[in-house]
């Protein structure tokens, strides 16, 4: 009897306050240390050089250009795949209401951590690998050394791999609620007028899995750009991501090269946080015109 009057003082608490105020101490203590680690990470450029310079000087370098042609192949093809992928799991599960349980398998990699699935990875496709190991005794290859090489390779195979496997499951994470709230109106008018799949998705899908998807895909992309662990274990000595580039230079016994690793992790975090606040008013933009029905 006594929760009614304490569950309504609870509403009444949080009614007359906005958004941004709730969120305004967490954002305080974020922004304080995002400002400290700029101000810490400018004095150490400072010290060991002017930034600019430093940049110069790597740009120079006919290495950190490989590591970054690399690292954007890689990036792009494990980000569009895990959308492409993610997105098609999505509405195989429940673009027609189906159970959310329906999709608990896809669950599983999300608990795995990402070197665990590297070294799942490397334990399947290597050439010493389950999967060469099966297509030996079922005769397709008369040695293990026939199977192709997917791991450790310089194509960054082994690499694509491993972040596929993990960030689908993600991807479905973010657009399967999209799914289960879709207005199916559209869809089934363009149904009605003999449209197919592609121009039903199209029209009735894609405006209002657009927004969640581009941010979606930004948060792959830059998790995959700058990751470390996956590609020290999965990737080849050459060429290598940028992440394993940096931490190279930072932890290397050369002291004249750790501020390029400064420089260059400055930069890449200039260029996100510009990418994303882009992304973020387009994709407000896109929400606004789906809640005015445009």
């Amino acid at each position: 009897m006594q929760s009614g009057p304490k569950t309504g003082g609870k509403m009444k608490l949080f009614k007359g306050k906005s958004m941004i105020a709730m969120l305004l101490p967490a954002l305080l203590v974020t922004a304080g240390l995002s400002f400290y680690a700029v101000a810490v990470l400018w004095t150490r450029l400072g010290a060991e050089g002017n930034p600019l310079v430093v940049l110069n000087d790597v740009a120079s370098l006919p290495s950190f250009w490989e590591s970054l042609s690399f690292s954007l192949g890689v990036t792009a093809v494990s980000t569009v795949l895990s959308l492409g992928i993610g997105v098609a799991a999505s509405k195989l599960l429940f673009g027609k209401k189906r159970s959310a349980g329906a999709g608990a398998l896809f669950w599983i990699p999300m608990a795995v951590p990402h070197f665990v699935g590297a070294y799942l990875v490397i334990w399947f496709f290597s050439q010493s690998g389950w999967a060469a190991s099966l297509t030996q005794q079922l005769g397709w290859i008369d040695n293990r050394t026939e199977f192709p090489i997917l791991t450790n390779d310089t194509s960054g195979i082994g690499i694509v791999l491993s972040y596929v496997w993990k960030e689908v499951p993600f991807v479905v994470l973010m657009t399967a609620p999209v799914y289960l709230e879709m207005n199916n109106s559209v869809k089934h008018a363009v149904a009605t007028l003999g449209g197919g799949s592609f121009r039903k998705f199209k029209d009735g899908e894609w405006p209002y899995l657009k927004a969640v998807t581009l941010e979606t895909g930004v948060i792959l992309f830059a998790f995959v750009f700058g990751a470390f662990e996956v590609p020290g274990l999965v990737g080849a000595t050459r060429p290598e991501m940028i992440g394993v580039t940096i931490f190279e230079w930072y932890s290397g016994g050369n002291w004249e090269e750790r501020p390029y690793a400064y420089a260059v992790s400055a930069w890449t975090g200039v260029v996100f946080i510009i990418l994303s606040a882009l992304l973020m008013w387009y994709t407000r933009r896109l929400r606004i015109r789906i809640w005015r029905g445009e």
